[in-house]
C-alpha cells in the first residue's frame, strides 16, 4: 500500500522467508553471542518474525515526512562516527550564522 516501514523493519514473503529463515536464524544467533562477548551483559540483538508493522507515517507528523525521510547517507557534508552501536554526528553547523547587529 506504500506504506514505510521503520528502519528496523522488515516486510518478507512467507515462501521467501521459509528458504532464508535458516540462514538468518543461524547469522543472527552467532551475531548475537559475539555482540554479548564484546559489549558484555545477557542483552544483544534479536530477531522477532510476526511482530506488528510499525509505519514511519503513524509515527511522524505529515509535515516532517520527506522523500526520503532523511538525507541520503553517508554525506560528504556531515562529520560523523560510530563508537560501539552508536552513530555520532557533528553538530557543527555547515554555515556560520551572520553576527547580529544589536545597535
Amino acid at each position: 500500500d506504500g506504506r514505510r516501514l521503520v528502519f528496523f523493519q522488515v516486510s518478507i514473503r512467507t515462501r521467501v522467508w521459509r528458504e532464508i529463515e535458516p540462514t538468518v536464524a543461524d547469522f543472527f544467533s552467532k551475531h548475537s553471542a559475539a555482540y554479548r562477548r564484546w559489549y558484555g551483559g545477557r542483552a544483544a540483538p534479536n530477531l522477532q518474525v510476526g511482530g506488528a508493522p510499525l509505519f514511519l507515517e503513524d509515527l511522524m507528523a505529515p509535515q516532517l515526512m520527506v522523500d526520503p525521510p532523511f538525507p541520503t547517507w553517508p554525506s560528504n557534508d556531515i562529520k560523523w562516527s560510530c563508537k560501539n552501536t552508536f552513530i555520532h554526528f557533528d553538530d557543527t553547523p555547515l554555515v556560520e550564522p551572520e553576527p547580529m547587529n544589536l545597535f
